[in-house]
Parts: structure tokens; sequence; C-alpha cells
């Protein structure tokens, strides 16, 4: 074989090696798939932490939990820090488990705070009304964040709950499974 020959022939196998190494990558070289993204999810919980009762971040809470609640006292709820520095302008959704004690029925108030051991600030408030019932029934409401939230990293997610009525309101926490109680925070 001459000398013309042998560099055509390495020219052919340059160019198969290129078009090769480029199918390749094009097959090899991408990842494809689908997700779905659901907003940050807060699960009420029954355990304390530093005194008030735990909110879990997307996890469901280990066991079924019952509150009583009656008069001027309230129920607090609380995450651990959310290690961010802020969060968009957000709807934030409750959902509740209640027991209502029957005739005299008024609405549960929820309030919404970002919360730290120097400061404390509303992020925002609703008012639920149950329905009378003797059973637990789930119960919701939404509320609207008053532009976006600045936070320090020590910042935790505190629910506070109340009602207006010297009965006794039951809650429950729902156990581990969709229908727990939560809060979740979409972008609004």
């Amino acid at each position: 074989m001459n000398k013309k020959n042998k560099i055509v022939v390495a020219i052919g196998i340059l160019l198969i090696g290129i078009v090769a190494a480029t199918t390749i990558s094009s097959s090899f070289g991408e990842i494809r798939g689908k997700a779905i993204v659901g907003p940050p999810t807060f699960y009420f919980d029954g355990n304390s932490l530093v005194g008030n009762n735990s909110l879990i971040l997307d996890s469901y809470p280990p066991a079924e939990k019952y509150f009583n609640l009656s008069g001027n006292n309230t129920i607090v709820f609380e995450s651990d820090g959310l290690n961010i520095t802020h969060f968009y302008d957000a709807q934030i959704n409750v959902s509740l488990r209640v027991k209502t004690p029957g005739l005299n029925t008024t609405s549960v108030n929820i309030e919404i705070m970002k919360f730290s051991n120097i400061s404390s600030s509303k992020i925002c408030y609703m008012d639920i009304s149950p329905t009378e019932n003797d059973y637990f029934s789930i119960v919701e409401g939404s509320c609207l964040s008053n532009g976006e939230i600045d936070l320090s990293s020590e910042n935790r997610l505190r629910a506070i709950i109340s009602v207006n009525s010297t009965d006794i309101y039951q809650f429950e926490n729902g156990g581990y499974d969709q229908n727990s109680a939560r809060i979740e925070v979409y972008g609004a």
C-alpha cells in the first residue's frame, strides 16, 4: 500500500471515530427524566420541641396525637430551624382535623409566624370555620404572606391555634397518611 492510500485510510478511520464518539456522547451524555415537585409541607406532630409541639418538614408524623383546646388557651407548633435566608411571596394552606363540641361552633384561629430566639413576626392569619360534628373532619383555610418572607438561618415556622369558645375542641394530627394535618407553602 502506498503512502497516499495509508493517509486516506487513516483519515477514514479518524472520521469514523469522530462520528462514533459524537453518536455515543449524544446518546449517553444526556440525562432525561421527570420530577414532580411539591410545596414544602409541614406536618403537625405532638412531640415536644422546646416546650411546643413540633412541625415536621416533608415527613408524616410517626403516630396519631390528639389535642384539646378551649377558652383563651392556644396550641403552639414549631418547626426546626429553616436554614434559609428568604422565601418567596407565599400562599399558605392549612389543613386541620377537627372535632367540634356541637351547638356553639365558632371559628378556629390560626396565626402563622416566623420565629427565632430573638424575634418573631406574623406571616399571615386565618379563620377556619368547622362544621358541627361528632367525628373528626378535615377543615381547610389559606392566607397570603405580605410579600417575600425575609428569614435568618435560625428562623423557625410557628403555627398558633386558638378558639374563642369555652367548649372543648379536639384536634388530631391524622397520623401518617395524606390526610394528616399540615401546612403547605406555595408560591403566590
